[in-house]
């Protein structure tokens, strides 16, 4: 074998095209092999061009059927094919190295480029060698936080909470007692405008009274809502300064003692909220019993896991509003909150689906009510749900936009069709519209019993009876249920009849049917989950809207262990 030269011309072979897009290395190669038992024979093949067209295997098959060799000598012939190429790369590599450092020696202004580059490198994708970023401040709050709530500050934290949401709730009480005398004023004054219409006022003042109580609603609401985010955002630095004093007092005393030095901040927050103790009991004690009924169910093709389920009857916001009980005077911390508080930074996230429309806002419906619960207590760990709400419109407009901008680079947006068929209406005045099965992510720590909520977008079809699996909205929740088991959310709370409230026109055969199409469809998405992020135990919530009739409930109680499989005990007396 020779060295690799370069100007030479590779031996062309038939199969081979004139034209080869990168200069090939070329060297000589024999090939000797044994043609009887005591004859051997030498393949001359000459210069070949390395790399190998079509690789050894491919190369060695086209030289046996070139040449008319043996077909025995396939395998041998590709090992050697495969040292040749080895051999020739190693060599050209190490000519390539010595020319390199030639011209590193020559020149100083290439070291030091070289040297830049293989720092930026090192840097770039080893750990050891990066430059340590300084934690931010999230992180550490995180981090500290985390660190508290499993150590005696739990009682003192979750009181020092509730005692600021309940300066929340005196706000929010304020602001409804000056909204009702406004409407009041306002009906009264449009009542005698009215009563004097023709006399006194004409219609040109009635249109200008309505427009004058429209502007001073807006400018109401505006001032409020100003003066409820100042007092959220001040409780939030508060409250972040009162975690990191605590954690200082933690690590300059003896943590064997248990013994905490409580902030004055806290114990007038302690004061506080055993100080209206009793109302918050009164409150609590008007909570309907709700009805609930839990399965510990197996799944899997061969390695099953064991999940858990529940059925719930009651409404879906109860799963947010805080609650709250009183012990002697003190205020007691509800062991759901408690609950979610322990793991809000953990790797067992609570999550809920939230049916809602194709607008992202909060100005109605279901979404109004949600964005209610939300700012009866200020989140101390993300930001507000206006806040997210916002960054969502925004980004799903930058989508749209990217999506529906044409080639030429036209800025207005484009109607995209879908199969030829759909037209899908991006924009309208409100901002982006979504499309049923869509859904988007909003994380919360001020709620009772979830931490994530998924907004999954439903429309009036989903109350068809000819509903099927294939249905958008069933997609979309598939794809809630492939997200949550990807990011640690291991308690799901799903709508089962895809509708958070009960109707006139709803039936009980279309319940049924309705239970029996959510059970089977969720115990597949399961399963694929499963063997997308291993047989880790989730718990699952099937939400049933108030108003059933427990007969209907019990049916879907009855119906669930058909579905899935369920573990029971084995009797052996």
């Amino acid at each position: 074998m020779e060295t690799p030269n370069k100007s030479r011309s590779p031996t062309p072979m038939p199969w081979q095209d004139d034209q080869s897009p990168v200069e090939p290395i070329v060297a000589d190669f024999d090939f000797e092999f044994s043609a009887g038992a005591r004859e051997r024979k030498i393949l001359k093949i000459g210069a070949l061009a390395v790399p190998l067209a079509g690789g050894a295997t491919e190369f060695a098959h086209r030289l046996v059927k070139h040449h008319n060799l043996p077909v025995y000598v396939e395998i041998e012939l590709k090992k050697k094919l495969l040292d040749f190429e080895s051999h020739v790369m190693q060599i050209k590599e190490h000519v390539d190295c010595d020319s390199s450092l030639d011209a590193i020696r020559s020149s100083s202004t290439l070291l030091d480029e070289r040297i830049d580059e293989w720092d930026e490198l090192f840097r770039r994708e080893h750990a050891s060698f990066s430059d340590v970023a300084e934690p931010s401040d999230e992180s550490t709050f995180s981090d500290v936080y985390h660190t508290l709530i499993h150590s005696a500050a739990l009682d003192t934290l979750l009181q020092l909470e509730h005692s600021y949401a309940i300066n929340i709730e005196q706000e929010l009480l304020e602001k409804n007692l000056a909204a009702k005398k406004l409407e009041e004023r306002h009906s009264a004054e449009m009542g005698k405008a009215v009563q004097n219409l023709g006399t006194v006022y004409t219609d040109q003042d009635v249109t200008r009274l309505a427009a004058k109580h429209f502007d001073d609603m807006e400018l109401f609401n505006a001032r409020w809502q100003s003066s409820l985010l100042d007092l959220q955002e001040s409780q939030k630095r508060e409250y972040r300064d009162w975690v990191a004093t605590v954690r200082e007092e933690q690590l300059k005393s003896d943590t064997s003692t248990g013994a905490l030095k409580i902030p004055n901040a806290a114990a007038a927050a302690a004061a506080m909220v055993t100080a209206v103790g009793g109302r918050v009991s009164e409150e609590d004690s008007s909570t309907s019993q709700r009805l609930e009924e839990s399965f510990t169910i197996h799944l899997g093709a061969q390695l099953k896991a064991e999940h858990n389920l529940r059925l719930l009857c009651c409404d879906v916001l109860d799963l947010c509003r805080h609650k709250t009980t009183t012990v002697g005077g003190a205020v007691v911390a509800h062991p759901q909150r408690l609950q979610t508080a322990m793991s809000l930074y953990s790797h067992s996230l609570s999550g809920l689906v939230l049916l809602v429309d194709n607008r992202i806002n909060t100005y109605s419906g279901i979404k109004k009510a949600f964005a209610g619960v939300c700012q009866q207590s200020t989140d101390f760990h993300f930001p507000n749900l206006d806040r997210q709400i916002a960054d969502i419109r925004d980004d799903v407009s930058k989508a749209f936009a990217d999506e529906s901008l044409p080639e030429s680079g036209a800025s207005t947006p484009v109607t995209l069709a879908e199969d030829g068929a759909m037209k899908r209406v991006r924009n309208d005045v409100e901002g982006p519209l979504l499309t049923p099965g869509d859904y988007y992510v909003t994380k919360h720590s001020n709620l009772a019993g979830v931490h994530v909520v998924f907004h999954l977008v439903v429309n009036d079809q989903v109350r068809q009876n000819n509903m099927s699996s294939r249905h958008p909205c069933l997609a979309g929740l598939r794809s809630i249920l492939h997200t949550a088991s990807r990011f640690d959310v291991k308690t799901l709370t799903v709508p089962l009849l895809l509708t958070h409230e009960m109707t006139e026109d709803i039936t009980v055969n279309w319940c049924l049917r309705r239970a029996e199409l959510i059970f089977k469809c969720v115990k597949g998405y399961m399963i694929e989950c499963a063997a997308w992020a291993g047989n880790e135990s989730i718990t699952l919530q099937f939400l049933v809207p108030p108003g059933i009739s427990e007969d209907v409930f019990v049916q879907f109680s009855a119906m669930l262990p058909n579905i899935f499989r369920i573990s029971t005990p084995l009797n052996l007396t």
